[in-house]
């Protein structure tokens, strides 16, 4: 009768498994859409603690015999928790100039925030930043690009495409997908002026969806790594804001953007360099 009873218990134990494995896998995300909706939660620094990011930007560009480039990389790390905190270092080359590197601090004080920035004279600043002023503030120091690149093109992609594959030493979904220019129409407006082009002549509805590509943990739905590559779309901007119509063609030869997530909840807490704490306030 034990025995019996034994084995009875062991059958229920095995189908209690069984359907709680069954419908953990039911759960899972079958659509890449939902799995980058999932990930897109994770990818919110607040909602995890703490994540470090890379990011790299490549642009080049030709004109006759003149040839541009430069390439930025930004290495961060984030804390959300019991107060927001963000440590920054952008290393920069650009033809024919000398390297460049620029750190920064942001770190949560009450009712605002101390920006603490070295812009690669080796001299540090300090500066007060209200909570409504600290969005514009990241982004004209390229701190924000690591926070924000995420979301900005996963609410402009559509025609979603997944499958599996490892990337650095991680299972993950990879999706592919295209994105409106129109999400992105910002932020090539100020590149275009930077370049001092007309971008009222541009027919947005014109230009090509970017393919952008992303690849999430298959175990945690944490963001791994983000990719896009923006030549054709430049090219095409170029070309309509007044590129083509000059007396030197204006080419594109590579726009290029990456984002790399790691240690989501795992950075030690830190505080600003000693430079940095000695530094005086910005006029």
């Amino acid at each position: 009768m034990k025995t019996k009873q034994m084995q009875n218990r062991k059958v229920a134990a095995f189908l209690l498994t069984a359907a709680t494995a069954l419908m953990l896998t039911g759960c899972a995300p079958k659509t890449p859409e939902a799995v980058l909706d999932r990930a897109s939660i994770k990818s919110m620094v607040d909602q995890t603690a703490s994540c470090e990011n890379d990011t790299e930007m490549r642009v080049g560009l030709k004109a006759g015999k003149q040839e541009f480039s430069t390439e930025m990389k930004i290495k961060s790390e984030i804390l959300t928790k019991p107060s927001y905190k963000a440590h920054m270092v952008m290393d920069t080359s650009i033809t024919r100039m000398a390297p460049m590197k620029m750190e920064a601090y942001v770190m949560e004080d009450g009712d605002h925030y101390l920006l603490y920035m070295d812009a690669g004279t080796g001299k540090w600043e300090k500066q007060f930043v209200g909570k409504d002023e600290i969005s514009s503030k990241l982004d004209q120091i390229g701190m924000s690009a690591t926070q924000t690149n995420y979301m900005n093109y996963r609410n402009g992609m559509s025609n979603l495409t997944m499958n599996e594959e490892t990337v650095n030493g991680v299972a993950a979904y990879h999706v592919v997908g295209d994105c409106s220019v129109a999400e992105l129409q910002e932020d090539a407006d100020s590149m275009l002026s930077s370049m001092g082009m007309d971008d009222s002549k541009i027919d947005w509805a014109s230009i090509k969806p970017l393919k952008v590509e992303f690849w999430v943990n298959k175990k945690n739905y944490e963001p791994i790594k983000f990719s896009c590559d923006m030549t054709e779309m430049m090219q095409q901007l170029v070309d309509q804001a007044g590129g083509a119509s000059s007396p030197v063609k204006i080419e594109v030869t590579e726009a290029f953007i990456s984002n790399v997530w790691s240690n989501f909840g795992g950075v030690a807490d830190f505080d600003v360099s000693k430079e940095a704490s000695e530094a005086l306030f910005k006029n």
